[in-house]
This record gives structure tokens, sequence and C-alpha cells, in this order.
């Protein structure tokens, strides 16, 4: 991450201030999700500079990746379809997340569920109106988030509602929304 940022010439700047360094959670961690960049993020501003093991709920794609699969895999995370008839079992494992977790610890999940775009933003909310009219008129108006996938955040929130909620907002990392558009700067 940090070579990263040395490498394009920026700079992470964290307003933590709703956030004391006394608070001990245990969290769950809402964060928005634009690339691939921003997935380094809580990883090094929640994990490394507030000394807080997360756990996470992540794409059962990416365990095509040998890296994510051998060290995934050895620490509680939740590998989920984000698709199909029946989500039941992605959902359950979001849940067992939560069970356990123990103060100075935390449930990390995104919960657009996929990176933002103005495609799939259109695509989400004509789907979200064809279903669920009621649910379309509160998130119409979202400008630069998805609307979210409601089953795992909700599961997080009905099995700890004793957890403190984060929600981590962030600009900049837009514009390499894909592998090939970082790359290129």
């Amino acid at each position: 991450y940090h070579g990263g940022e040395a490498c394009f010439s920026v700079r992470t700047e964290v307003d933590d201030s709703h956030f004391p360094q006394s608070e001990r959670g245990p969290f769950l961690v809402f964060i928005r999700h634009t690339s691939l960049a921003d997935t380094m993020l809580p990883l090094v501003v929640i994990r490394h500079w507030r000394n807080l093991p997360l756990r996470y709920v992540i794409k059962r794609e990416l365990l095509m990746e040998p890296g994510i699969d051998v060290a995934g895999q050895r620490i509680p995370n939740a590998f989920v379809r984000r698709s199909g008839n029946d989500l039941s079992k992605e959902v359950e494992q979001v849940r067992k997340l939560a069970r356990d977790l123990k103060q100075g610890q935390g449930v990390l999940i995104y919960p657009e569920g996929t990176r933002f775009s103005p495609k799939k933003q259109a695509e989400r909310l004509a789907g979200i109106e064809a279903r669920d009219p009621e649910r379309f008129a509160r998130v119409r108006s979202l400008a630069h988030l998805l609307p979210m996938r409601l089953g795992g955040p909700l599961a997080l929130l009905e099995e700890r509602p004793d957890a403190d909620v984060l929600f981590v907002g962030h600009t900049g990392f837009e514009a390499v929304a894909s592998f090939e558009r970082m790359i290129n700067g």
C-alpha cells in the first residue's frame, strides 16, 4: 500500500475524529467499494494503524488466487457467492463471523457487494424498482453508492446488536476501478 502511494505520488489522509482510540468494539465495519486499490485501505488504516484484527466477507471468486486461498482460509473469513436463487448459506457464513467476535476485533463487509460503477448502479436500481418500489423510493437518489445488498449486513447487525458500527467512506480510488487503470496511473 505504501509502495503504491510512493509510486503514484499520492497520500492517505484519515479523519478518524469520530473513532476515538479508546473505543475497542467489537466492530462491524461497512466500507465503500470503488476499486481494486481500496481493498487494501482497511488493512492499512484499521488493522495496522488501529491494531484491530479484521474478519472479512469476501467474494468466493477470489479463492482462485492462491495467496488469498491459502492465507484467507486460515483465519475466520466468509467466502460467499454473490448471486443465485438461495443465498441463505452465505448469509449464515457471514452471521457466524460475528458470533464469537471479541472486544478489539471487527468484521468487515462491503455492503454494496461489488465495486461501484454507474452501469452497475443503474442495473441494481432497475432491479429494486421492479421488486420493491418502496425501497426504490428510498435508494434512488444515491449518487456515489450502490444500494446495499441487505442479507450480510442485516445478519451481522442481528447477530451482534451490541457491536459498534463503523462506516468507512473514502474518495480518490474511483479512477482506478480496474487493474489496467491502476497500472496506467
